[in-house]
């Protein structure tokens, strides 16, 4: 290796002879030096190349001097190039580089936001590596279409936040990559047909498109029976719509946030297999144009439902013939589902611990759900609140492990069904409980509230409860969590329990 007074000595030369190296006229002619010795330097095309190696080509001082143009690097003899440029500022033609045994550029130019120079001769034939390749490269948008991917397995996050790329890379062989996770993650711009890809290797389709807001690309033809999770692949991807209903989906488990937010996608998927898929969480949250035809699906080993149609503005299909034996949480299920109301009366939901705002905001629901095992239910917060249609009979329901029923019915305008043989005797939290039920005005005097710790607004504005509630022993309730109890509601003074004050 030259020493830091030999190098500076060649640097302090060539600065004398007045070459700077920075012209572009080297573009399409990869200079090789394969049997120079690593250190020296030589002459070609009118610049000054130095050999660089694995070790060479990282030095800081060699970094700096390319970088202000006082030499060019010959990278005959480099097979790592990973994490180069991470960072830099960097902004240099290196389109002569001589990339033919280098196996790795994962992170290479990774947030180099400055950075956008012709690489479209580059042979990438050995590169096995192109993870973050240009992961946060805002400027970078170089045609990279005639590049050999055939031996590359990793591209996850490959255009990460490269915000401006939008290049055609529809050629490219990547039928030995494994994972696509984040490869388009918030590349705004990009929206290129990926047809042609062949997927058949991949695992991990993991957010490939999320936040990528422009890309509507046709990938129906694309071959996916070994991927395992496709969690967030189109999240914020607000033009995708196209038909990707003929996947092969034999092997995938995870879908969570798959289509969240993916506000124009409504495409049929009843042929997707799905037996193997235990979470389905966020699957359609705000997809609000979906309304496709899932009703065949093999749910049986998903546990979590949780946020599945939140804000699914569109869907109401038939999806009462699921069996939901796993299912243990269905939080936000429906909320604000504003035109969901098909039956889901033959559910299993004796595993169902959580229900919380399971039809909040769900304006148009008004099924019968009463032969439900709860049994297993410990929170029920919010659970029907603002579900102004819903008037169904639920005082079947085994409550015996119900812990949380804060806001369960409030702003439920219309429920006024009997429920005083609900066992409460575990219920520790119902503020807000009936808060604005302004038609409930059932008797529950009998129930067992000796557990019951906050009651704050639990009937206020319930203006037409006026049933009598002294019996009712809230001695673990303080002050702090007895606001507001029974304000605006058609309650005397005497109907009233013991407060604590």
């Amino acid at each position: 290796m030259k020493s830091t007074y030999q190098r500076e000595g060649i640097y302090a030369g060539l600065a004398l002879l007045g070459m700077t190296c920075t012209m572009s006229a080297f573009a399409g002619q990869p200079v090789t030096c394969g049997d120079r010795e690593a250190g020296s330097v030589f002459e070609t095309n009118g610049a000054s190349y130095l050999v660089v190696d694995d070790a060479l080509i990282r030095d800081a001082e060699n970094l700096d001097a390319l970088k202000q143009g006082k030499i060019r690097f010959c990278t005959s003899q480099v097979a790592n190039m990973s994490s180069l440029f991470a960072g830099d500022d960097f902004n240099q033609d290196i389109s002569d580089w001589d990339t033919a045994q280098v196996t790795d550029m994962s992170s290479m130019f990774a947030g180099a936001a400055e950075f956008n120079q012709d690489l479209s001769d580059w042979n990438t034939a050995l590169v096995k590596d192109m993870h973050s390749m240009f992961m946060g490269a805002h400027q970078f948008n170089g045609d990279v279409s005639h590049w050999n991917t055939a031996n590359v397995t990793d591209m996850s996050s490959m255009f990460e936040d490269a915000s401006a790329f939008n290049r055609n890379i529809s050629h490219w062989n990547i039928s030995k990559v494994t994972s696509l996770e984040k490869t388009f993650y918030q590349a705004t711009r990009f929206n290129q047909n990926l047809r042609n890809w062949n997927t058949s290797g991949v695992t991990s389709m993991k957010m490939t498109f999320a936040g990528a807001v422009h890309f509507n690309g046709d990938i129906s033809r694309w071959n996916t029976p070994r991927v395992t999770t496709m969690a967030g692949m189109f999240m914020d991807a607000h033009a995708f719509n196209q038909d990707i209903g003929f996947w092969n989906t034999f092997s995938l488990v995870d879908v969570k946030d798959m289509f969240r937010n993916a506000i124009r996608f409504d495409q049929d998927l009843g042929g997707w297999f799905t037996s193997r898929i235990t979470d389905m969480r966020g699957m359609f949250a705000g997809a609000q144009r979906f309304n496709g035809r899932i009703g065949w699906w093999d749910v049986s080993r998903v546990v979590d439902m949780s946020d599945m149609f939140n804000g699914a503005k569109h869907f109401n299909r038939m999806i009462g013939f699921w069996d939901t034996s796993s299912l243990t949480a269905a939080a936000n299920m429906f909320r604000d589902a504003r035109r969901f109301d098909k039956p889901l009366l033959g559910w299993y939901t004796g595993n169902l611990t959580n229900t919380s705002f399971m039809f909040r905001g769900a304006t148009s629901f008004n099924q019968y759900i009463g032969c439900w095992d709860t049994s297993a239910l410990v929170s029920a917060t919010g659970m029907f609140w603002g579900a102004t249609r819903f008037n169904r009979f639920i005082g079947w329901w085994d409550t015996q492990n119900l812990q949380y029923a804060s806001g369960m019915f409030a702003y439920a305008t219309r429920f006024n069904q009997d429920i005083s043989g609900w066992d409460i005797s575990g219920l520790k939290r119902a503020n807000s409980m009936f808060q604005e039920a302004t038609s409930f005005n059932q008797d529950i005097t009998g129930w067992d509230t000796s557990s019951l710790e906050r009651v704050i607004s639990m009937f206020e504005h319930a203006s037409a409860f006026d049933q009598d509630l002294s019996g009712w022993d809230l001695s673990h309730v303080t002050a702090k969590y007895a606001q507001n109890f029974a304000r605006f509601s058609a309650m005397t003074e005497e109907q009233l329990p013991v407060l604590p004050e």
